[in-house]
């Protein structure tokens, strides 16, 4: 196990959650979110007025509508970085992964309407460290990654792929095609970013991949 650095200490020990299935955060990687219900209002407004610090994590059953579903033990801290405040409260913001973190315990509160977790970061301690991998098949996972992406959304630019470093690319494809929760949950779970890699690869090439839900909720 890693220790603990610097840098994953400046992240705060208590988060609020926001969990949505079929969707995962990654280090260093910018998710866009369209955010209307009112108890996540109030959690964005809380975090604006604190750390900015929101951790997205996936339920395990994503037809569970329990007003508390069981998570999945993994998780990634974001960062708010850009918001933008509707006329009738609803948020636009944008979070920029900082690092994966694992469910220490949940919190019982009365006062927020949201879910809070104690959160251990120190496992993935090099989320925090900037870097990356030089691909060896970029081209045939660029390639996979468009096949996908285009059968869902003939507007998207897949020109800016060939824009991406690896790193970027990797973890867009992770984020942006419509995998299973479960296989988000892998993707998420990976042990590196090589790692994260070889199975996103995989999953590209599996035959009849079922599509999971959007990223914008």
């Amino acid at each position: 196990m890693l220790a603990m650095s610097n840098k994953t200490r400046e992240l705060p020990r208590v988060i609020p959650v926001f969990p949505l299935a079929g969707v995962i955060l990654l280090p260093h990687a910018m998710m866009p979110l369209h955010i209307f219900e009112p108890r996540y209002i109030a959690m964005v407004n809380d975090a604006l007025a604190g750390d900015k610090i929101i951790g997205m994590i996936q339920p395990r059953r994503a037809d569970d509508d329990a007003p508390a579903p069981e998570l999945y033990g993994t998780g990634c801290a974001g960062l708010i970085v850009e918001h933008n405040e509707l006329e009738d409260g609803r948020y636009l913001i944008t979070l920029e992964g900082k690092c994966r973190f694992r469910i220490k315990q949940e919190l019982q509160t009365t006062s927020e309407p949201y879910r809070i977790v104690e959160a251990d970061c120190s496992p993935f301690a090099a989320d925090m460290e900037t870097g990356g991998i030089a691909l060896n098949n970029r081209p045939q996972l660029t390639l996979a990654i468009k096949q996908h992406l285009s059968r869902i959304a003939a507007n998207i630019d897949l020109s800016r792929l060939e824009k991406l470093s690896d790193e970027q690319l990797v973890n867009g494809g992770a984020m942006l095609v419509p995998f299973t929760p479960p296989e988000k949950q892998a993707l998420l779970e990976a042990a590196s970013l090589a790692d994260r890699a070889a199975t996103l690869m995989a999953l590209l090439n599996m035959d009849g991949a079922e599509p999971g839900a959007p990223i914008v909720q």
